[in-house]
């Protein structure tokens, strides 16, 4: 299976989902952005394990910035 990439589009919020080798899509007329991971909800410590949590991947904040 490949891997695909979400994008979003910053004028409109059209979204699309494409093979990650293929060039970034775009959209009225400027380059669609990689949509960003949603922000955790579950804390990743072993008290409040995401273990039974079948969300997909999120963004945890230790990156810190925005991204």
């Amino acid at each position: 299976m490949k891997d695909r990439i979400n994008y979003v589009c910053a004028a409109c919020g059209k979204k699309r989902s494409i093979p990650a080798d293929e060039p970034t899509p775009e959209c009225c007329k400027r380059t669609m952005n990689p949509e960003p991971l949603p922000v955790c909800e579950m804390a990743p410590s072993a008290e409040h394990s995401r273990m039974d949590d079948a969300s997909g991947p999120c963004d945890d904040g230790s990156a810190g910035g925005n991204v």
